[in-house]
């Protein structure tokens, strides 16, 4: 991701990819909306991310108790009765452990946020709340929506 540069005069704006071709689909039934429905957005505003951080910590916290039990259940068991429970275990933690170090995990974090979504906190606020930033991308997303559709309409009269 390429980032304004700041002159002691001017604000220099990041290089933009030229714009996709037109679909041949475009003003057809076959045309898709590109970003997720507004809606979708809406609905991710109305989450409670705290709530969300702390089962994230819970979980965490019984993956390294399941992982303890796994090994203590491991020492002491013979060869023979170890077999499939090990590697399925192994296979198991390994996954949760992979999900666990997902980058929305982190997003969620306090700290992580500014990072993530790249917005700064209002005046006031010491922090960017996540239902703020899909709110952002909610009315983004009407708006292109609506756009797309008369757009859209523009080129199906073309047609």
């Amino acid at each position: 991701m390429t980032r304004a540069v700041t002159t002691a005069a001017r604000v220099i704006p990041p290089r933009c990819p030229p714009p996709p071709p037109v679909s041949r689909h475009a003003g057809t039934e076959k045309s898709v909306f590109p970003l997720p429905d507004p809606q979708d957005f809406f609905q991710a505003a109305q989450v409670k991310f705290d709530d969300l951080i702390k089962d994230t910590r819970k979980l965490k916290r019984d993956l390294t108790a399941c992982e303890k039990d796994v090994q203590k259940v491991c020492a002491n068991s013979s060869e023979e009765n170890l077999q499939p429970f090990k590697d399925k275990m192994e296979s198991f933690i390994s996954t949760a452990r992979t999900d666990s170090e997902h980058p929305l995990n982190h997003a969620l974090d306090r700290q992580g946020r500014k990072c993530y979504f790249g917005v700064k906190p209002k005046s006031g606020d010491k922090e960017v709340a996540p239902g703020y930033v899909f709110m952002l991308w909610y009315e983004f997303s009407s708006d292109f929506k609506n756009a797309w559709v008369r757009q859209s309409k523009n080129i199906s009269k073309e047609r």
